[in-house]
């Protein structure tokens, strides 16, 4: 009996031994799919200048999901694409949100080439909408229908365009097909010619067709001075206390090389508060 009773407490001091070194190793960012690639790349780099760390990035499962876990304790931070809601902060009052970086949502197309450079807020609402259908209708561009990309009510993109593209939130019900990440709405548009969507600049890729908006570019320089108007903002949160790992991760991100990535991205980078 009393071999038992020593075999289990060495077995409970050996799991939280075990925990403990996890947790200093390894950290969990789950969320949004906004950022997804871009955490994905910093980690990367983290990794190569930290011997043994290990930041995991797992696929997209919305801001609001990633809170959720978060706050269940699945998970070390959670990635978000918006500040914290009201209604989170009640869930768990030891929420900690960090924005690192600002993020344009831009309209892309899978176009053979580029006929096209501006799209004004009246087009956007007459593509969603489903009164302009055709892609000679836009201006250049050679005849064929439009396959539009939407995203989900709640989205965070979606709820950019809503605030700020006059008519946008007026549409009944938008155009095309609904996707539910960001991830799968560049592969949706990467994937089917002459498909048109909305997603964050960092989730563009090479192959897609970006346009400017009402005569402005998303360049970094237009979303500093709100010149550009469709900018979404990417975050942190954790819970408490940051764990050793979770704040050296935090400070890489906020170092010039974390912001190269950032930059790299299509991300502007914000600075450490």
């Amino acid at each position: 009996m009393k071999n038992n009773v020593l075999f289990l407490i060495i077995t409970f001091f050996s799991l939280l031994f075990v925990n403990s070194v996890l947790a200093q190793s390894h950290m969990v960012i789950a969320g949004t799919g906004d950022s997804q690639q871009l955490l994905r790349q910093l980690a990367k780099s983290f990794e190569k200048v930290n011997p043994g760390k290990q930041i995991s990035v797992p696929d997209s499962i919305g801001s609001s999901g990633g809170v959720k876990v978060l706050i269940h304790g699945q998970c070390d931070m959670a990635r978000v694409a918006r500040p914290l809601k009201n209604k989170e902060k009640v869930l768990a009052a030891d929420l900690v949100y960090r924005e690192f970086g600002l993020s344009p949502v831009v309209f892309a197309a899978n176009l053979q080439s580029r006929c096209i450079d501006n799209l004004t807020p009246e087009q956007v609402v007459g593509i969603f909408s489903g009164t302009i259908s055709n892609w000679a209708d836009l201006g250049n561009c050679q005849p064929h229908k439009i396959y539009v990309a939407a995203r989900e009510l709640g989205d965070s993109s979606r709820d950019v365009l809503e605030k700020n593209v006059f008519g946008f939130k007026d549409i009944s019900t938008l155009a095309g097909q609904i996707i539910y990440s960001t991830p799968e709405t560049f592969q949706t548009l990467e994937e089917h010619p002459f498909a048109f969507g909305f997603l964050p600049q960092a989730s563009v890729g090479s192959k897609l067709t970006t346009f400017s908006f009402d005569g402005i570019a998303p360049s970094e320089s237009n979303v500093k001075n709100n010149s550009y108007p469709l900018v979404g903002h990417l975050g942190l949160v954790w819970k408490g206390e940051l764990t050793d790992l979770g704040s050296k991760f935090l400070t890489f991100i906020f170092s010039p090389a974390g912001k190269n990535i950032i930059r790299a991205m299509g991300v502007v980078p914000v600075s450490e508060k």
